[in-house]
């Protein structure tokens, strides 16, 4: 029995590799780049963001003296270090575009065989119900004759189909903006990629590098294209509540189908308070915005409607930059949710002259994060929440202060 009422604990020589696992866990196969690193940052008190990049990767290291029960921060050392993780992003982008480029042949093979099968008219269904079924069906109870499709195996199968390719879309996406984090956060630039040039022509780097990015535009290919062929299957009238127990799906292809409406014409700025899901803000305050899911890749389709419409150049003069990169290193505010993040004060680092949020943006957000977002945002890549008057506070008094602390990394 503890007379004293306090329990002390030590740590043992693995507790440094148990935290970069972790760690290296949450933002790997949990997709959560902020639990990442707060897993080091609350396990080593003080430790700085920048520095707990480096100790994510696996750059630097934790060794602990037993004796003084202290952690020690330092570089790696090949071999002396081998037992501590480091992640390898080529491998990261290798692995996952090989089971993405799989999976989708597979999902591309099905959506073409189901497609055929509905232009030929060759694919219908006969179905016998149950009397009391009918007879509910006719009171304006349908649960009957919705559990007798539900079990038919060809209906089962299709709807097998089409939520495996949503569940297929949202995890694609979800890879591949860890590996954008990556990319920002370890010394990759994906808006370098340009896949019709050889890579020696076009990027000073080195073959690893330009092996992300080609890996990284793989995933995003093949993405899209089961986006397409599931668009294109499901064009409205084939309605999946029933096997679609959360209505995400349903909620995807409606906001696919709204998407297709609003963009058939000129892409027009619409009220940053009516609380789109995401959208730029432009220099003027100007805010393009799209209702969606993840898996409709709503910044990207906006900036491709912002291309049609002029405003973003065409590619050949963009040349081997793309459209969202533009858009940020021209100063529009990235806006998804209560997330605001913008890239124009971190044009130095590629050779360009840096911009700030202007006087109508700062207002447009302040009233957005008061009105839209119950007074709270997450501001840049690492998501930190601050009060809607804090930022106003902090954008008025010191913006030098606000890009450093919530937008640089």
């Amino acid at each position: 029995m503890l007379e004293t009422g306090i329990v002390h604990f030590s740590i043992g020589e693995e507790f440094g590799i148990r935290i970069m696992e972790i760690a290296q866990e949450h933002l790997i196969y949990g997709n959560n780049p902020i639990k990442a690193l707060r897993t080091i940052t609350d396990s080593l008190m003080g430790c700085p963001d920048d520095l707990a990049l480096r100790i994510l990767k696996g750059d630097m290291v934790l060794p602990v003296d037993v004796d003084t029960q202290e952690v020690i921060c330092q570089d790696r050392i090949p071999v002396v270090h081998d037992q501590y993780p480091k992640i390898d992003v080529l491998y990261y982008a290798q692995s996952n575009a090989g089971v993405i480029e799989d999976h989708t042949h597979d999902f591309i093979e099905s959506f073409n065989i189901l497609q055929n099968r509905i232009r030929y008219n060759s694919y219908k269904f006969s179905f016998s119900f149950d009397i009391n079924s009918i007879l509910k069906y006719c009171s304006g109870d349908d649960s009957g004759i919705l559990d007798e499709l539900e079990y038919d195996a060809e209906v089962n199968g299709i709807g097998a189909l089409v939520k495996c390719a949503k569940i297929f879309i949202e995890k694609g996406m979800k890879t591949i903006s860890i590996l954008d984090w990556m990319i920002k956060n370890w010394g990759h630039d994906k808006n370098f990629m340009d896949d019709n040039k050889p890579f020696i022509e076009n990027m000073c780097v080195n073959e690893d590098e330009y092996l992300v990015l080609y890996n990284r535009k793989l995933m995003s290919d093949c993405i899209m294209q089961v986006v397409q062929a599931l668009q294109t299957t499901v064009d409205g009238s084939f309605k999946v509540d029933d096997i679609d127990e959360d209505n995400s799906l349903q909620n995807y292809i409606d906001a696919s189908l709204e998407i297709n409406k609003v963009l058939s014409t000129e892409i027009q700025p619409v009220n940053i308070l009516d609380k789109y899901s995401a959208g730029w803000l432009s220099p003027e305050g100007d805010f393009y915005a799209l209702n969606g899911e993840i898996a409709n890749m709503l910044h990207n389709q906006i900036a491709d409607a912002l291309q049609e419409k002029g405003i973003v150049p065409s590619d050949e003069i963009l040349d081997n930059h793309s459209k969202d990169a533009w858009l940020e290193q021209q100063g529009w505010v990235k806006i998804h949710g209560d997330n605001v993040q913008f890239g124009g004060c971190l044009n130095s680092q590629i050779g360009l002259i840096n911009v700030d949020i202007t006087n109508v943006q700062a207002r447009l957000i302040y009233e957005y994060g008061q009105i839209a977002c119950n007074g709270v945002l997450s501001m840049g890549w690492k998501r930190e929440r601050i009060s809607a008057v804090k930022f106003q506070m902090l954008y008025e008094a010191n913006i030098p202060f606000l890009n450093k602390t919530y937008f640089e990394f």
